[in-house]
Parts: structure tokens; C-alpha cells; sequence
């Protein structure tokens, strides 16, 4: 089967940017319909579906393919809109596939036309020796040092995952845990007050009552940093150079794809695989690259020693075909707890195949989720 080319993109941002996550603000027809906040913080970077879904829009962008549909009250140009998708939606398929990303078709992949997948997302920086790509640094990370230096685990407790938990001995809880990104050229730790600048304005939600200010904190790359993933798509079908919108209020980013030479996507995960481990022959240390999709079941918290692990909201819409509200499609949705990237397991080694098999889902994979990797130099 042609697995097409494998490309690195970039997205530059060209203006601050507001990246929405579960809480959002949202101004319901009714009162107790609209739950406001009335302080919000952009994320730091993209969820993996909204990469993915960007993607097949520059898809269909570059093939003259795009296909407004018209939900207003004009019968003729609803009629006209119709048509004109019915014309093209046979193309549209065999470019972008029939269906979106869906957190439900974890078992094998969905065919999404020339697009075949994508990576997790990357932080990269421009540097003197070309370019650094960064991850979440583990939450294993011990803070005050200035390189990736995992905790020292301490074995032989008897706690609920059984009567060899391990601990780890190092850790103090003043400093809380790692916050940061870990340089994968020279393993150096970059703080997010580097990376990221942070630009907070006031406005007015609907109309001119007092209750309807509020605050949005939104984020900036700073100067020599951008986003970076690879993808495999077939040769030719995505754009070398366009403008992608992304997140709440459309922000603009600089989107650029090349044929990838140096950095690669194996590149990147043998570094990771370099990082130090456990320091103990009868642990495995899984680390999640990406978000990652896991019912963590009595049985798989059995096979643990020890986790460390952050969770976010995901929210998966389903798509009617009508026009709605937000409110109201928010209704027709599935709420996920996702395992953030960065987060680490301690496995029983005799447990360690089975643990891993856990994250094995081809259809997650595909979009970039449940890429995990066994720090120390094994493959995950």
C-alpha cells in the first residue's frame, strides 16, 4: 500500500492566538442555559484533532474543493448550495475520506483519501545548528535541574497497586511538578515563560449590560519558536505554503510543508527513547508524547508500580447537519478525560507488554494520539 510522503509542517502564529478547551465562554438563548466564565486562559498549543481537521481543509483549499453549505432563510440559494455539494462530494471523498477524526474508532484506521496520518505536536526553535524540536518535559522531571533528570524511585512499599509500589525518593512537593518542555537536541529544559508571551484583553460579551465583560488571556510564540508536526500524505496533495485558521475567533497562522529530511519523525522519537529510565532492570518507564486515550482499569493500575500523570477534557462533537447554537450542539457530544502528554508510567516489567498493549489503537495513532514511548532506549 503507497504510504505516501512524509512531510514536516510548521505553523507560525501571525497574531496572538486563543485556543479554547472544554471551558469556554458561551452565551446561552437563556439565562440558565449559559454557563459564563468570566476569566479565561488560551491553552498553549492545538489539540491533535483540530491539527488534524485543519489539514483537510488545506486539502480541499488547494484542490478548488471547499463547499460552503447555506442554512439561512433563502430557499434559492439553499437549493443552489445543495447542488453544488452533491457535484463535488464524491471528490471531496476520495481527497479527505467521507468522515472526520472520532475518538470512537480507536481499532483500525479510517480513511481519510491522500491524508494517511499525522504526528503529535511539536514545540520547535530555531537554532544556530538548525532546528530543535521540543515535548513536554516528563513529569518525572526533578524541576531545579537544568537537563531532563528523572526522580529516583525507591521500591518495596506495600500501598493499593500492591506490595511492590515504588516512590520516588526525590521528590519534594514545595516544587510541584514539571511545567516546561525538554529540548530533544541537547536536553536542555526550556521554561514556558520563554516560549510562550501572553497578551490579556477585556471585552464585552452581548450588548451593553455589566454582566457581560470578560477576560481572555491570550498566548503569543516568541521570536525563533514555532509549532511542528510531520504527517504522511500523498505526494503533491498538500499545499507548500498557506494560511490557516485556528481556534476561537480564527486566528491566523503561517502553515509551510516540506518533504522531510532532517528532523524526521523516527529522528525525533530515537531521542526520545534515549532519555534516561527508571534506573531499575525490572521497570519499564512509559512516557505519552501525545495526549493518549486510556481507560486506566483496575486491571491495568494493577500492572502498575508507580504513575505520574496530568488529565485534560476533550470534547468530541457529533456532527447533525443542522444549523444550531453551540449550546445546543454541545448537547450531541461526548466528553473524554485524556492522559495529557508528558505524564509517565512505571510498569512491572513482567507486566510490560500487556501494559503497552493497552495504548495500541491504530485509529488514535493515525490522528496523532496514543504515541507512547519506553524511556531508556526501548521501543514503546
Amino acid at each position: 500500500m503507497d504510504q505516501g510522503k512524509e512531510y514536516l509542517c510548521t505553523l507560525q502564529p501571525l497574531e496572538p492566538y486563543f485556543l479554547g478547551g472544554e471551558r469556554n465562554f458561551h452565551f446561552g438563548p437563556v439565562e440558565k442555559e449559559s454557563k459564563a466564565d468570566y476569566y479565561l486562559i488560551s491553552e498553549d498549543v492545538p489539540q491533535q484533532s483540530s491539527i488534524f481537521g485543519m489539514l483537510r481543509f488545506l486539502l480541499l483549499e488547494k484542490a478548488g474543493m471547499l463547499d460552503a453549505r447555506y442554512y439561512g432563510s433563502d430557499a434559492g440559494k439553499r437549493q443552489a448550495a445543495s447542488r453544488r455539494h452533491g457535484e463535488i462530494q464524491e471528490q471531496q471523498a476520495a481527497l479527505i475520506g467521507r468522515e472526520g477524526f472520532s475518538a470512537d474508532r480507536k481499532d483500525a484506521p479510517t480513511d481519510y483519501g491522500k491524508l494517511y496520518s499525522i504526528s503529535p505536536l511539536f514545540l520547535a526553535h530555531e537554532a544556530d545548528d538548525g532546528l530543535h524540536l521540543l515535548i513536554r518535559t516528563p513529569l518525572n522531571h526533578r524541576v531545579k535541574e537544568s537537563a531532563y533528570h528523572p526522580f529516583s524511585m525507591k521500591g518495596g512499599f506495600c500501598t493499593d497497586l500492591g506490595e511492590d509500589t515504588l516512590l520516588p525518593a526525590d521528590y519534594v512537593a514545595k516544587d510541584e511538578l514539571a511545567d516546561s518542555y525538554l529540548d530533544l537536541s541537547d536536553g536542555s529544559i526550556l521554561q514556558k515563560s520563554g516560549i510562550f508571551e501572553e497578551d490579556e484583553r477585556t471585552r464585552i460579551g452581548r450588548g451593553l449590560d455589566e454582566k457581560g465583560y470578560f477576560k481572555m488571556r491570550f498566548k503569543m510564540l516568541r521570536k525563533g519558536f514555532r509549532f511542528v508536526f510531520f504527517c504522511r500524505a500523498e505526494a503533491g496533495a498538500l499545499p507548500e505554503a498557506s494560511t490557516a485558521f485556528l481556534g476561537q475567533g480564527k486566528s491566523t497562522f503561517a502553515f509551510r510543508a516540506q518533504e522531510a529530511g532532517s528532523p524526521c519523525f523516527s529522528d525525533a522519537i530515537r531521542r526520545i527513547q534515549g532519555l534516561p529510565g527508571s534506573g531499575r532492570e525490572h521497570i519499564a518507564v512509559y512516557c505519552a508524547v501525545s495526549d493518549v486515550f486510556l481507560d486506566l482499569t483496575r486491571a491495568l493500575q494493577e500492572k502498575l508500580a508507580y504513575s505520574i500523570i496530568e488529565t485534560r477534557s476533550f470534547r468530541s462533537l457529533i456532527e447533525t447537519g443542522k444549523a444550531e447554537t453551540y449550546v445546543t450542539s454541545r448537547k450531541k457530544s461526548q466528553l473524554y478525560q485524556l492522559i495529557r502528554a508528558g505524564s509517565v508510567f512505571y510498569v512491572r516489567d513482567a507486566d510490560a507488554e500487556a501494559f503497552e498493549n493497552a495504548f495500541r489503537m491504530p485509529g488514535l495513532r493515525q490522528a496523532g494520539f496514543n504515541c507512547i514511548e519506553t524511556l531508556g532506549g526501548i521501543h514503546g
